[in-house]
């Protein structure tokens, strides 16, 4: 780690890229990540370390031009540089928030292709993944220890942390000061609206979902209370985006659910960037429910319905910008991008 920050400081004086290019294989004792280093007029800022002891290494020429903000341990080097040794800490995220701002998290965006992938250990390929694509990413974990993922990938074009599940407003507000910028709301059932719904139809482009007795009391009381919650969980300042999870249960999320659910939040006036369903296994099945789902989100926008990303394959390009991907575990094998079915 020593013999890399002399080699660091003896290259401060050159450009971000240079520094990068001549530091590739400089301490092979001490491995680190080039596209991490960034400068900071007369310091520098970078990751590395073995995993599970990851450190936050930044280089300055002199005490004086140590960024501040951030904490570690200091060594002295040659010719009055400094060594900041420190962990991948909350004060340590923060510091590079306000460095390199576009390490941030930010809220969903309304519109573009969107994918989701929880933190691990393979996060920093799965990252390189949806780059090369052009998705957004909607990372799951904790807001800080994406912060480091973002800024070792030296990514620049935003990113949304999904902070988890609330089916409480406390909860919900928990998840606002975590950092992260994706809640996602679980329903909650009440009862009264069966009457606006039963016996109705309504025609959503070539589709026609039809609110039966059966299905009108089904969605009151499964989601009945859920536009309420979300008008609570964004009442205010909006702080982050919100997920709408109807992927309980073990059958497919009904067409009548899906627009029950829109629709009362948009008589509130409640906008949320995700809406995440349950979806049948079988090819065709997941395919011509799709069709139903999209058609309600086109008629509604604003919104992406996450599918899983094995079932890629089945989405059309004229539904490309309609869809969140979700990628378990067989990540890469079901990224085919480039593959979407022509309408």
């Amino acid at each position: 780690m020593l013999n890399l920050a002399r080699n660091i400081l003896a290259l401060l004086g050159s450009s971000e890229e240079e520094l990068r290019r001549r530091l590739r294989g400089a301490d092979p004792a001490f491995p680190f990540e080039p596209d991490s280093v960034h400068k900071l007029g007369m310091s520098a800022v970078l990751t590395g370390g073995a995993p599970g002891d990851r450190r936050l290494l930044v280089v300055a020429d002199c005490r004086k031009r140590l960024p501040d903000g951030f904490e570690g341990e200091r060594f002295a080097l040659d010719d009055g540089g400094v060594l900041l040794n420190g962990e991948f800490s909350a004060a340590n995220a923060a510091a590079l928030r306000r460095h390199f701002p576009w390490c941030a998290p930010k809220q969903v965006p309304e519109t573009g292709r969107s994918a989701g992938f929880e933190l691990g250990d393979d996060a920093g390929k799965r990252l390189d993944v949806v780059r090369k694509a052009g998705w957004f990413p909607v990372v799951s974990g904790k807001a800080d220890e994406v912060v480091f993922l973002m800024f070792t990938a030296d990514f620049r074009s935003g990113y949304a942390v999904n902070g988890g599940v609330a089916s409480t407003p406390v909860e919900a507000e928990r998840i606002f000061r975590s950092g992260a910028t994706l809640a996602v709301l679980r329903p909650c059932g009440a009862s009264g609206q069966e009457e606006e719904y039963a016996g109705k139809r309504f025609v959503l482009g070539s589709e026609v979902v039809v609110f039966d007795a059966e299905t009108a009391a089904h969605c009151c009381a499964s989601c009945g209370g859920l536009a309420d919650f979300a008008a609570k969980a964004g009442g205010g300042e909006r702080r982050c985006s919100l997920g709408i999870a109807l992927d309980a249960g073990g059958e497919p999320t009904r067409p009548g659910e899906h627009l029950f659910v829109v629709r009362e939040m948009r008589k509130r006036n409640v906008e949320f960037a995700i809406l995440f369903l349950r979806w049948p296994e079988e090819p065709a099945a997941f395919a011509a429910l799709l069709r139903r789902h999209c058609a309600i989100a086109r008629t509604f926008g604003g919104y992406r319905i996450s599918i899983p990303a094995e079932m890629l394959h089945a989405v059309r390009e004229t539904e490309a910008d309609l869809v969140h991907l979700e990628f378990g575990t067989d990540f890469t094998n079901h990224f085919h991008g480039s593959g979407l079915k022509e309408t």
